[in-house]
């Protein structure tokens, strides 16, 4: 593991990646919310977190990009989620217990497109790579 990439909300990550559930499941409170603000809904417990996860419909992979430590303590993650012919881009945000266990997450999800067509002839547009 890339040692920029530590964090316990990192290793949530991974191990879905993996779908170590066991694994991932330690790192979460009993208490844990999770609240994905783009399409308004929130898991409440960490068995409901790691379920919902879990069940979601196999195929993707998920890549880490950035992990980071926030000024407030909280650790805040970018990971892109390849899921067939799609990719979808989330920022996610920890706050962890004393003994760095998740007992917050907050994730915004977004859905990558192609940019619009009167959006690449302008000035100074350019393509990101990656």
């Amino acid at each position: 593991m890339n040692s920029k990439i530590s964090s316990p909300l990192a290793r949530l990550f991974l191990l879905y990646q993996a779908r170590d559930w066991h694994g991932a499941r330690s790192l979460l409170c009993d208490s844990a919310i999770m609240c994905w603000h783009s399409s308004g809904e929130c898991f409440s417990g960490g068995d409901a977190i790691i379920h919902v996860n879990a069940v979601y419909p196999e195929g993707w992979r998920i890549t880490l990009l950035e992990d980071n430590l926030l000024t407030d303590a909280r650790i805040h993650v970018i990971a892109a989620v390849d899921h067939h012919e799609q990719r979808f881009l989330v920022n996610s945000f920890a706050t962890l217990t004393d003994d760095n266990r998740i007992v917050r997450l907050d994730e915004y999800w977004a859905t990558c497109e192609e940019p619009q067509r009167w959006r690449v002839v302008l000035p100074g547009w350019s393509r990101l790579i990656g």
